[in-house]
C-alpha cells in the first residue's frame, strides 16, 4: 500500500486481458480497497472541472469520502450543510480565492484539515494568507503527499511545504 500510495496518479492503470480459459473455468479475482478506520470527507473546491474530477477520483480510490465543488457559492453550501474533515482549495477561482474560503472554512470548522492547491510560485504570500491553511501544495501534486497530508502521516505538514 505504501509504494502505491507514492505512485502519481498517472501511474494508476488497469489493463484488461482476454482470459486464457473460458470465463466458467477461470475463478473469480477479489479485489481489496483499502479502508480507513474512520472515513474522512474531504471537499475538494477548483473551478477547472478536469482537475477537480482527477482529484477527486484518486482520492477516492484512496479510501476518501469527496465532494466537489467548482465555485465559492456551492463550496459554502456543501461546507455549511454537512460535515467535512478536510478541504483541498485552488487559490485562484473566478468567484472566490482558496485564501478567502480557508478563513471561512477555518472559523466555522476550526479542526479541520485545510490546504489550498496552487499553480503559481509560493513564495511571498504573504504570513496572514498562510496561517488560514495547514498546508500549501504545488500542481502538479503527488496522490502520495496528498494522502500523507489528508491522513494526518506527514510529520512535515506545516503551512510553507509545498508539495513535499
Amino acid at each position: 500500500e505504501g509504494e502505491r500510495a507514492r505512485r502519481g496518479a498517472a501511474d494508476r492503470v488497469l489493463t484488461l486481458q482476454e482470459p486464457a480459459k473460458p470465463a466458467a473455468e477461470t475463478p473469480l479475482a477479489t479485489v481489496r480497497v483499502p479502508t480507513r478506520q474512520e472515513a474522512r470527507r474531504v471537499l475538494v473546491v477548483d473551478d477547472d472541472v478536469e482537475n477537480a474530477r482527477v482529484t477527486a477520483e484518486v482520492l477516492t480510490e484512496e479510501g476518501y469520502e469527496v465532494r466537489v465543488a467548482h465555485d465559492g457559492k456551492s463550496a459554502n453550501e456543501l461546507w455549511n450543510g454537512q460535515h467535512f474533515d478536510a478541504a483541498l482549495l485552488d487559490v485562484v477561482m473566478p468567484d472566490v480565492s482558496g485564501w478567502d474560503l480557508a478563513k471561512t472554512f477555518r472559523l466555522s470548522n476550526p479542526g479541520a484539515s485545510l490546504a489550498v492547491v496552487t499553480g503559481a510560485d509560493v513564495r511571498g504570500i504573504r504570513t496572514e494568507e498562510l496561517g488560514r491553511v495547514d498546508a500549501v501544495f504545488r500542481k502538479p501534486v503527488d496522490a502520495g503527499t496528498l494522502d500523507e497530508f489528508l491522513a494526518g502521516r506527514s510529520p512535515d505538514a506545516s503551512p510553507t511545504s509545498a508539495n513535499r
